[in-house]
């Protein structure tokens, strides 16, 4: 009959070839855009220096420096901050009873004689290659002492810059493929100036412009460096330049300077107009607001910064975060008490909680606790940084998140209530709306939006309000839960913001909670000028319900639609874990060749990616492939990769990879045991262990088991019309990659032969590592009815 089927494929003892390495085709990774928001474990960090106890928790007690990185990493911190200046045994004692008291030299016998040289210890580079610390910010001095008092000479400049230079290079090019952010930045600028202790008031502007080429020449070495690696590096270093004084924060009587001589003013303002100076970031060591309801001189600190900071760097008038910020807990305690209390320990929570929330309702970039342990010893006690001895929680003055092992009585160290609530943020997405478009809303309508800047909303990129006299609302749906949000709503006359802006919040979108009104966090005019116009931000005036998905924010005023307007919507929702689109492919590998495995997968990022065999952890990478130098059999075993981000990490199904002296043989290696694997009738080339027709050369080459059952026809023949003519055709399907093995296809008028190779593919589709291919005879049916077709395997 025409088209005859060749029902199966004919034994061959010819001895089969090895699978070349299969190349899985890199699956690109979708990440959500980032321009929507940001997680808060990258916004939020700790400090870590001078602490006055250890606990230890590490095997090697003498790496204080990665003690206090731990502990911070075990938070879900994304930001790291450490001391970087020629004073490590200070910043990092030992806490160890060996005798050497020395912090160790970076190699043998190797002096530190810069910051970049210092950074390259192994104790720093431990702490500050973790994948976790997204962003790194290190307060450093320059080896190279300087005077700018006196103003600062062209040789003193040139050193400065010289060392800032080399750091930068050093940290773009040694973390060049990990994508991380450093801030260099200096401590607390005002009371470095120190204006107040010079009584001659006509040397102030001298020493102010002595500090100004300070960080002049600071901020040129940072951008030397990042000039000289280019676009190499994936990796960014900015410069920073810190305050702590802030007028319009201050208490009164706390800044014993004139308002115009705090360093914002006379180095940040003046600085940029009369001598060019402008930083890449502005940091503020904010102390204003360490009891309970002074919180809001953050934000009124927050607004007086971005009036004087230059916005013309990367950043603009975002170029601001608080470098320190945090309560001390031993101001709050009861009377009596002689260590802490429930609620000093709740006092101390609620204040530091509500500093950060004012930092990201704000818009800042980051903002870092201080510290993870505590530094200050109570007055008339000493510490001895030559024989530290970790000191208890009653010598310590409580600038904590972990507290101090307490005396023999109760040895062991606790984590303060504002230490578990930071924790329990850091797998929460803060979603940013400047209101510039729509496109981060669920639905919206109503509105109109304004773009013109108003000297009463600075910093606001848009203002939406409604474009009737109608309501407006606008809806949002997140991902995961909803835990926390904010409006900024700008009103006129000052009418309370309850009657003109409410708000209902839905698990489904579906059903709606009864309208209520949002709790006014803060409500100040910014610009005298226009006291009418009132900035109030809004947020929620209870926890929001668990389950919640969509918050709905209705603007409603009866009076005209321009008096409500919305500047900005931000809103907190639980991040989710990625999920895994593309597993690792098994991998056949020959002796001493590399193998690379990849995954896919979606999800927030950045993402991360933990590789193991077994479960035996191998290493963690930032893009999802993992490559294995001169691979042995040691190598040999099912992989699998954690692909992760805040909110946690998916695993993938395992892969095998297999190594042999051939592909083949590693085939083999996966298909047989050791016994089976000695006895050639079995394991052999030409073997057929399970009598499916397929002996093993060919069962590798075709991707198919050797001892499992048969399953589907390995071979389908049809007929085709090609050009005008019917043929006789051969599909199979075969690993992509055959290096050394040839599969060959046959045609004959007879199953005695003679056999012609050859053909015309028609198809040759790739579908993973595996091609679909379809080859047909070259003799129409037309003029030779019978034909029959084989599949052959040689090496």
């Amino acid at each position: 009959m025409r088209g005859f089927r060749f029902p199966a494929l004919l034994k061959l003892p010819t001895p089969l070839a090895l699978l070349a390495a299969l190349g899985l085709a890199a699956g690109a990774v979708s990440h959500a855009a980032q321009s929507d928001g940001r997680w808060l474990a990258g916004f939020f960090g700790a400090t870590h220096s001078g602490g006055k106890y250890s606990l230890p928790t590490r095997a090697e007690p003498l790496d204080y420096l990665n003690e206090g990185a731990d502990r911070i990493e075990e938070m879900g911190a994304g930001v790291l901050k450490l001391w970087l200046n020629d004073q490590p045994s200070r910043n990092y004692p030992h806490f160890s009873s060996a005798p050497e008291t020395r912090w160790p030299a970076v190699g043998s016998g190797t002096p530190y004689t810069s910051m970049a040289k210092l950074a390259a210890h192994p104790f720093y580079r431990a702490a500050i290659s973790r994948p976790a610390f997204t962003t790194v910010s290190l307060v450093v001095t320059e080896f190279a002492r300087v005077t700018w008092r006196d103003g600062l000479s062209a040789t003193e400049a040139a050193a400065v810059t010289a060392e800032m230079r080399e750091l930068t290079e050093y940290l773009l090019t040694t973390y060049a493929a990990d994508g991380k952010t450093f801030i260099l930045q200096n401590w607390e600028g005002d009371n470095l100036l120190n204006l107040d202790q010079f009584p001659d008031t006509s040397t102030w502007r001298g020493m102010a412009d002595g500090m100004i080429a300070y960080f002049k020449a600071r901020q040129l070495g940072v951008e030397q460096g990042r000039a000289a690696v280019g676009a190499a590096s994936t990796s960014q270093v900015w410069h920073a330049l810190e305050i702590n004084y802030n007028w319009a924060a201050a208490r009164s009587d706390t800044i014993s300077i004139p308002e115009e001589w705090t360093l914002l003013n006379c180095v940040v303002r003046d600085g940029y107009a009369t001598q060019g100076l402008q930083c890449d970031l502005y940091s503020w060591s904010q102390w204003s607001a360490k009891s309970p309801g002074d919180e809001p001189r953050v934000i009124r600190g927050i607004d007086y910064m971005r009036a004087r900071i230059p916005t013309g760097g990367p950043f603009g008038d975002r170029a601001m975060f608080l470098g320190e910020f945090g309560a001390i807990e031993r101001s709050y305690y009861d009377e009596g008490a002689t260590v802490h209390s429930a609620s000093s320990d709740a006092i101390h929570a609620d204040v530091s909680l509500n500093q950060f929330s004012f930092a990201w309702r704000c818009g800042l970039q980051r903002a870092i606790y201080w510290q993870i342990y505590d530094n200050g010893m109570r007055d008339g006690l000493t510490f001895d940084y030559t024989n530290p001895v970790s000191k208890t929680e009653q010598e310590v003055s409580t600038t904590w998140l972990i507290r101090a092992p307490g005396p023999p009585t109760y040895p062991e160290f606790s984590y303060t209530t504002a230490h578990h609530r930071f924790a329990s943020l850091m797998d929460c997405w803060l979603m940013e709306d400047d209101l510039t478009d729509f496109s981060l809303v669920h639905t919206q309508a109503g509105w109109t939006v304004s773009t013109t800047p108003q000297s009463w909303a600075p910093g606001t990129a848009a203002r939406l309000s409604r474009a009737t006299e109608g309501p407006a609302e606008l809806v949002y749906r997140t991902e995961g839960d909803l835990v926390d949000f904010h409006v900024t709503a700008y009103l006129y006359a000052g009418i309370v913001s309850s009657g003109r802006v409410r708000g209902y919040t839905s698990a489904d979108g579906v059903t709606w909670s009864e309208p209520f009104a949002f709790k006014v966090l803060n409500s100040v005019a910014v610009d005298s000028a226009t006291p009418d116009w009132v900035r109030q931000f809004l947020g929620p005036v209870a926890a929001v319900p668990a389950g919640t998905r969509y918050l709905k924010i209705e603007m409603h005023d009866t009076g005209a639609i321009w008096r409500t307007q919305l500047g900005a919507v931000k809103i907190i929702s639980r991040g989710l874990p990625p999920a895994i689109a593309t597993a690792p492919a098994p991998q056949l590998a020959r002796t001493g060749a590399s193998v690379t495995l990849t995954a896919s997968a979606t999800g927030r990022g950045p993402l991360r990616y933990r590789w193991y065999r077994g479960d035996t952890f191998v290493r963690e990478t930032r893009t999802p492939a993992l490559t294995l130098d001169a691979v042995t059999a040691a190598d040999a075993g099912a992989y699998r990769v954690e692909v992760g981000n805040s909110a946690g990490f998916t695993a993938s199904d395992p892969a095998r990879i297999l190594v042999g002296a051939s592909h083949f043989a590693a085939w083999q290696s996966g298909e047989f045991d050791a016994a089976q694997l000695a006895q050639p009738a079995v394991s052999g080339p030409a073997a057929d262990p399970n009598g499916d027709g397929l002996p093993n050369l060919l069962a590798f080459a075709l991707a198919r088991p050797a001892l499992a059952g048969t399953g589907p026809a390995p071979v389908e023949t049809a007929s085709v019309a090609d050009s005008g003519a019917t043929y006789l055709s051969l599909t199979f399907t075969r690993r992509a990659e055959l290096d050394d093995v040839a599969l060959v296809t046959e045609f004959a008028d007879s199953p005695a032969g003679p056999w012609t190779a050859g053909g015309v593919t028609l198809a040759s589709v790739a579908d993973g590592d595996r091609l679909r291919v379809t080859v047909r005879d070259t003799v129409p049916l037309e003029t030779q009815p019978r034909r029959f077709a084989r599949l052959r395997a040689t090496r």
